[in-house]
């Protein structure tokens, strides 16, 4: 699974590097519907359990990889990108430059996997039927992980460009841009997921103790959606500058300070969906820290430190 997720990755970041905004997110985007696919096939249908949903993450991936690949084949000469040894060598000063960009970024998927797996481990706790709404509720996840992606990305780009023209007013406009485009889209879908949460669920399983859990935990859900919407324009931000570090240090705040002290907090009161409470709270932590960054205009001194 580790190694499908890597080098569908890594083809959607050479496409991103030769300058391709839109292809990238449709081969997430085609990842995310493909898994979402299989799952219901292996799990619903196949009665595959966790294998089947392992089995429906690697070929969704896979595939994506496949398609991405094929299309940078066949592009070579108009991309500029030649499927030859020397092109993948690595050259030491870009090398050291990657890395520390992306060392913090690291940190913070480590932090972040932390804190995934103690809510996960605590809901589990709840029961068979808690274990599956959080497994559903994960899948439904991936779909706003995937709108989220596409919109900053092609922000981050947006906003990369713009920094290093010197283009700062620019820069203020796609911010606010990237997240009222991603608000519209939760107005509209959240209003769907909450609308349609038991038929939504029931693409995956017809147990009447998860089916009944849906609408709750689709309420919860819609906090955490507003979260991911609100942050298409800090992460955005922070990548278009790359304040990485910054990213992280949020990161650290937004796991372990906020997703998982606060799931331990509210449940005490609500039980299960306290957890499922935490967490979308969490999701609000980005946006709030970075606007202070983006208000205080610390960003654009970056150049000079990037240099």
């Amino acid at each position: 699974m580790c190694c499908s997720c890597t080098v569908t990755t890594l083809s959607v970041l050479i496409l991103r590097g030769l300058g391709e905004s839109k292809l990238p997110s449709v081969f997430i985007a085609i990842a995310a519907v493909l898994n979402i696919l299989l799952d219901y096939l292996f799990i619903a249908v196949f009665h595959m359990d966790v294998e089947g949903a392992a089995l429906a993450t690697v070929l969704a991936q896979g595939v994506s990889f496949l398609i991405s690949l094929c299309y940078l084949w066949k592009n070579q000469d108009r991309l500029g990108f030649e499927f030859k040894l020397k092109n993948f060598r690595l050259d030491r000063q870009s090398a050291v430059a990657v890395i520390k960009v992306s060392a913090p970024m690291v940190v913070y998927s480590l932090v972040m996997s932390i804190a995934t797996m103690f809510i996960n481990s605590n809901v589990n706790v709840y029961g068979v039927a808690a274990s599956a709404v959080d497994g559903i509720g994960s899948k439904i996840n991936m779909v706003i992980v995937s709108i989220v992606t596409g919109v900053y990305t092609g922000g981050a780009a947006i906003i990369g460009q713009c920094f290093g023209a010197g283009k700062m007013q620019r820069i203020r406009k796609a911010y606010y841009v990237a997240i009222g485009l991603n608000l519209l889209l939760w107005a509209v879908i959240g209003a769907a997921m909450v609308v349609f949460a038991q038929p939504i669920f029931s693409i995956f399983t017809n147990n009447p103790e998860v089916l009944s859990m849906a609408g709750k935990f689709m309420l919860v859900d819609l906090v955490y959606f507003l979260g991911m919407s609100l942050s298409t324009g800090p992460y955005a931000l922070l990548d278009g500058v790359a304040a990485t570090g910054l990213e992280m240090v949020i990161g650290i705040i937004e796991s372990l300070l906020i997703k998982v002290v606060c799931g331990m907090i509210f449940s005490q009161w609500f039980g299960l969906y306290g957890y499922w409470l935490g967490n979308s709270i969490g999701a609000l932590t980005t946006p709030l820290l970075t606007y202070l960054y983006f208000l205080s205009g610390a960003w654009k001194k970056r150049k000079a430190a990037l240099q």
